[in-house]
């Protein structure tokens, strides 16, 4: 993948005066507000790579990105779409006028109103990307785009087991993951890899992983981050229902096997193993309680509605630490 999207460059101006795109904007910014308010930035953005590689220094480039029912604040997010299929991009700028560009580093890339742009999705599976600066600050947004790889219920794909989903359930395509592709940032904090299913075999794998929850995601690293909390780190994220059943459970319709749950804890020290969070000088099951109280709050505060599903604490077993349940399934629900 080129180091800098060089093809299909488009720009667009965001104007005044006009009240249904001031509305639109309103509404835009509703989700990234909701970021917004929780994430942690360092002052400015970098540019170049900095974006799509999730550099510290780029963790919001002072506006938003709305697509496919989604919108971030982050410099960079990662989203999928099948091959062929067309995605709606909008630029929502805090402030009215802004200038945006835009370049995309395949596929088709071509302006389709006021800061608004149409990608169409080469015909094969791969991984691209598309950056958005404003003029003004030079600040950029990176929005990565996983071209997916059509799933018709294949129990194995290119050797890779995937397992039966329940009829009627499986997702329309799987992300193709090649080795090189695990440290891909797929939001500032979070890499593609972090989401890979810990079985056995070869490359390539395959993944389902929802853009959402990313998002959710960021927002509770960035308010534990504000408690001075360490990492958020992901024990667990999208399973095939092969792996699934593997390691014991008996569910068919865990949102781990659909790509928008992921088991967390706080591992500030790199151990492996949740945090001492409550200062008692042992990192234990009150911790992970801990965690899920402190997320539970977070569930009830208005801007988190968007992310709304299954939370739930899981103690210590004798093969890992405790830690707690995250999805993003659309509903409340807790067990």
């Amino acid at each position: 993948m080129p180091s800098t999207p060089t093809r299909r460059r488009s720009s667009s101006r965001a104007r005044e005066g006009r009240r249904p795109r001031a509305a639109r904007a309103a509404h835009a910014c509703a989700l990234a507000a909701a970021l917004a308010c929780a994430l942690v930035a360092a002052p400015g953005a970098a540019e170049g790579d900095a974006a799509c590689e999730g550099a510290p220094a780029a963790l919001a480039p002072g506006f938003a990105l709305r697509f496919a029912g989604e919108t971030s604040a982050l410099a960079v997010v990662a989203t999928s779409v099948m091959p062929d299929a067309e995605i709606e991009l909008e630029a929502v700028a805090a402030a009215q006028p802004a200038r945006f560009d835009a370049a995309a580093d395949g596929g088709t890339l071509a302006p389709a109103g006021p800061a608004r742009w149409r990608w169409r999705a080469p015909g094969e599976p791969g991984t691209h990307r598309i950056l958005v600066r404003e003029a003004a600050s030079r600040t950029e947004a990176c929005l990565r785009l996983f071209v997916l790889r059509p799933y018709a219920g294949e129990e194995e794909i290119d050797g890779f087991r995937v397992g039966a989903y329940p009829p009627g359930a499986r997702p329309p395509g799987l992300v193709r993951v090649e080795e090189r592709m695990l440290d891909l940032a797929v939001s500032p904090r979070f890499r593609l890899g972090q989401f890979l299913a810990k079985q056995e075999g070869g490359f390539p794998k395959y993944l389902a992983l929802r853009t959402r929850l990313l998002l959710a995601l960021e927002a509770i690293a960035a308010r534990l981050a504000a408690r001075g909390a360490g990492d958020l780190a992901v024990m667990s994220g999208y399973r095939t229902p092969y792996y699934h059943a593997r390691i014991g459970n008996t569910t068919t319709t865990s949102r781990h096997l659909f790509g928008d749950a992921a088991d967390v804890y706080v591992d500030g020290n790199g151990d492996g193993r949740m945090d001492d969070l409550d200062g008692d000088g042992r990192a234990d099951d009150a911790d992970a309680r801990l965690l899920f109280a402190w997320l539970e709050a977070m569930a009830a505060e208005p801007w988190y509605a968007p992310f709304a599903g299954g939370l739930s604490v899981y103690a210590t077993a004798p093969h890992r630490g405790p830690f707690v349940h995250v999805d993003v399934r659309g509903r409340s629900v807790r067990w």
